[in-house]
Formats: C-alpha cells, sequence, structure tokens
C-alpha cells in the first residue's frame, strides 16, 4: 500500500510540474502549490491580490470558448426572438425607432 501512496505521489508532482512547465499561454494553469499559498498569504497587498484573481480552475483556451459559446447563445436568442410571430411588430417598432442598421 505505502509503494501505491508513493507512485501516486511522485505521478501528482510531476503533473504539477508538466502544468507549471507549460509554455503556450492559452493552456498555462495557476498550479494551487505552496508558491501560490504563500503568495495567497502574503502581507503585501499586491501579492495577495494577484493570488486571489488568478484562476485555478480554467485556463485562457477554456474561457475563450466560454466566450464564444455565450456569444452564439445570443445569436440563438436574437434569432428566436426575431422569429417570434408575438414579437414581430415589436422588434419592428424598435429597428423603427433606432433605425434600421440597429444590431441584434
Amino acid at each position: 500500500m505505502k509503494d501505491v501512496i508513493e507512485r501516486a505521489e511522485v505521478e501528482y508532482k510531476s503533473l504539477l510540474q508538466s502544468a507549471k512547465n507549460t509554455e503556450h499561454i492559452l493552456h498555462q494553469m495557476t498550479v494551487l502549490d505552496e508558491s501560490f499559498w504563500e503568495m495567497y498569504d502574503s502581507k503585501s497587498e499586491e501579492e495577495n491580490t494577484k493570488a486571489q484573481v488568478l484562476n485555478p480552475w480554467f485556463t485562457v483556451e477554456y474561457n475563450r470558448e466560454r466566450e464564444k459559446l455565450f456569444y452564439l447563445a445570443l445569436q440563438v436568442h436574437k434569432n428566436f426572438l426575431l422569429a417570434s410571430k408575438s414579437h414581430t411588430t415589436q422588434i419592428h417598432w424598435v429597428m423603427i425607432k433606432h433605425g434600421s442598421d440597429a444590431h441584434w
């Protein structure tokens, strides 16, 4: 059992080191290691704030894809509203009021 725990610990440390060494900014993630917690507990307001705004759960790539998904969801809502017969009159009135170049 002790051997299994030691192998798991070595593998875990290897994965942490791999995450730290990732060079491509889109795939970088915050590793919650000793240096992170030291920064988090720092008496320096700048260091402490920096640790607090780091997001260990998401990468830049993940956030970019999330933004794209949100935009596509907005497009679905827009198309649903534009296709709705009950809102057609109201939408036309708003388009007339704000000009035909209004972006939906």
